[in-house]
């Protein structure tokens, strides 16, 4: 794949870069030199710094937890054991809990898969689509997806892209620990049906999947 090189000059930038098609985020300080796909970038300058801006690709999947605690690494697993050949107009997203920042990756976006470990589940997964709230984590710093859909709402003064919400049953959350056999069978379970949603990335579609 052809890369494009560009320039980071003086300061401290944020950016998204991709490894592994998993968008991680590195503050970058000083001089430094960036790598990015030459079709999908182009320059922003802003004061002292360029930085790069890549088109949102049409569908986003979000995947939040704490890999170094047990179960609650089942949101960064699932986007990680996604086989390729599913993900290529997907932007694959990790962090350990949602922020108010977040809401900026809803922007032109066809469809949003946010997914998560959940002690409430009772089955291995359970999938269904969401709508912005404001809840009790509207204003804080880990927030849910309802709030940070209602965030997007409230700067962009439009309706959210059709976001869903894919938990996956956890039990499990020491420090150190590895998965649970529980998890193990949501995660798979999470993986079959992921491969379903993106082999039809339509509206209409995934609505059918979604739980009773």
């Amino acid at each position: 794949m052809q890369l494009a090189r560009r320039e980071v000059s003086w300061g401290k930038v944020l950016l998204r870069m991709k490894n592994n098609n998993l968008s991680r985020s590195y503050a970058l300080c000083g001089n430094a030199t960036v790598d990015a796909p030459a079709s999908s970038c182009t320059p922003l300058e802003c004061g002292n710094y360029k930085v790069i801006m890549t088109k949102p690709k049409p569908i986003l999947l979000l995947g939040y937890g704490n890999p170094s605690r047990g179960d609650d690494a089942l949101g960064v697993l699932l986007l990680e054991q996604l086989p390729a050949a599913y993900v290529q107009a997907v932007e694959l997203l990790t962090d350990f809990q949602l922020q108010i920042e977040h809401a900026l990756d809803l922007k032109q976006r066809q469809l949003v898969l946010f997914a998560d470990a959940s002690v409430a589940n009772t089955q291995p997964i359970h999938f269904r689509q969401l709508h912005a709230a404001i809840d009790n984590s509207y204003t804080t710093h880990a927030m849910n997806p309802v709030s940070v859909m209602q965030v997007y709402q409230d700067i962009e003064k439009t309706v959210p892209p059709p976001c869903f919400l894919l938990t996956m049953q956890a039990v499990q959350f020491e420090l150190g620990d590895g998965l649970s056999v529980i998890a193990e069978e949501s995660l798979r379970q999470a993986v079959v049906l992921v491969e379903q949603l993106l082999a039809q990335p339509e509206l209409a579609t995934w609505q059918a999947y979604t739980s009773a």
